[in-house]
């Protein structure tokens, strides 16, 4: 089959889905989704922050890539670890800061800091 015919197929896949979904009520949970968005994606910047800022990791250059790890194991903890506990906190009305999405770039600041300080510490 052609791309537009795989295209055209999507299109009616995902409008049905989409439809069901609107009529079980969807809706209801899009402010509870937007939230927990909210809460997931600052931990990231506050590793991009860390990185940049405090531990001074600026070249990202194509030839420098090959030198560093693919995949930074405590920026990955700190990322999903600090996005679930700021998700918790909320939910159990907890706050350092009364701002969620804040709450969620501290810790995970914080949290990055510490661990890149010990693996360094380590020699890692």
């Amino acid at each position: 089959p052609s791309v537009k015919t795989w295209a055209n197929q999507g299109a009616i896949i995902g409008g049905v889905i989409g439809t069901v979904a609107a009529l079980v009520g969807i809706a209801d949970y899009l402010i509870e989704f937007l939230i927990v968005l909210g809460l997931l994606v600052p931990p990231i910047v506050g590793v991009y922050l860390c990185d940049f800022f405090v531990f001074k990791r600026v070249d990202f250059s194509a030839d420098r890539l090959t030198e560093r790890p693919a995949i930074r194991t405590n920026a990955v903890v700190v990322g999903i670890g600090a996005g679930l506990i700021a998700t918790w906190a909320y939910f159990n009305e907890l706050s350092l800061t009364r701002i969620g999405p804040l709450d969620s770039l501290v810790i995970s600041v914080v949290a990055y800091i510490a661990l890149e300080r010990i693996s360094i510490m380590r020699g890692r």
